[in-house]
């Protein structure tokens, strides 16, 4: 049989785990850089983590986020309450924008993924997760986690690794840049151009390629990269919310989604999925619900 567990980093406070990377670098800041306050560039769950920890530790907060990104991301990072600075991503960059801001208002930058600090927070997920599954006596075979920059991923890993070594590392990223695909091929960082539009937009940084830090760090941890379509992220928010009775974003869905379409293959696997958020766009949920009886 198949034996499923899923790591539920939907359910904290900002309903994704970008929460943890984001506290940790923010708490780690020295005083005067806490004062003059931080910058970032963000679809979204980087930018609503650092908003909700910036308005804890009273640390001023600005996020450059895309115009198409999702409107709950957009309004729940304002009501946290950052500045928010919109752009247009086909014609502006966002990097470039907020390496203006770090130059011309003396603010920290806190990268999404490529930041020491971040990365050990997400770690965090991966330890609890470890120990979660010693405790109940659980070995695993596999461990499936959406995988964009490769934050989440990079401290995944480090936290598994003290208990699971040989389980394997399976990155779950978009069929629409598969940039770890090709990096993995290639053997070395790989730049892709996104080739199509998709609903998984936690993972589908404007300039795909991964990190610096964080291949470093995978670039021989990784097992596989398993590439998946806006269909196998409605499936997993169905399975989701089937199975498990919880509410998932597309991309965080993508581990369930393809553990649902290649079930048959992972028979006498025990499997563990990574819930990684919840921020979902209602009409996005509601066509998830067209698989609710394939899952």
């Amino acid at each position: 049989s198949l034996y499923g567990q899923s790591k539920y980093d939907n359910l904290t406070p900002i309903g994704a785990f970008k929460i943890r990377g984001a506290f940790y670098a923010l708490h780690s800041l020295s005083q005067k850089q806490k004062t003059k306050g931080v910058v970032a560039f963000s679809t979204g769950n980087h930018a609503q983590a650092l908003a909700y920890s910036g308005n804890l530790l009273k640390i001023p907060v600005t996020i450059i986020m895309p115009k198409s990104a999702p409107k709950i991301k957009i309004e729940n990072t304002k009501n946290f309450g950052a500045n928010v600075i919109l752009f247009d991503p086909k014609n502006e960059n966002r990097e470039e924008i907020a390496k203006k801001y770090v130059l011309e208002k003396k603010l920290t930058l806190i990268h999404p993924y490529d930041d020491f600090h971040v990365i050990a927070g997400q770690g965090i997920s991966g330890l609890e997760c470890a120990m979660q599954l010693r405790d109940k006596e659980i070995t695993p075979d596999q461990f499936y986690i959406p995988v964009s920059g490769g934050g989440l991923l990079s401290g995944f890993s480090l936290g598994t690794d003290l208990f699971f070594k040989n389980a394997d590392l399976i990155g779950v990223e978009s069929s629409a840049n598969r940039c770890w695909a090709a990096s993995l091929d290639k053997g070395t960082r790989v730049k892709t151009a996104i080739n199509e539009q998709s609903i998984c937009d936690a993972i589908m940084p404007p300039n795909p390629i991964p990190g610096i830090l964080t291949w470093e760090i995978l670039k021989n941890k990784i097992a596989h990269i398993a590439c998946v379509n806006d269909n196998d992220a409605l499936m997993g928010i169905a399975c989701a919310m089937k199975y498990f009775g919880i509410v998932l974003e597309p991309s965080a869905a993508c581990s369930l989604g393809l553990i649902c379409k290649t079930h048959k293959k992972l028979i006498g696997k025990t499997v563990i999925a990574v819930a990684s958020g919840r921020n979902v766009d209602p009409k996005i949920l509601n066509q998830s619900l067209t698989f609710y009886n394939q899952v």
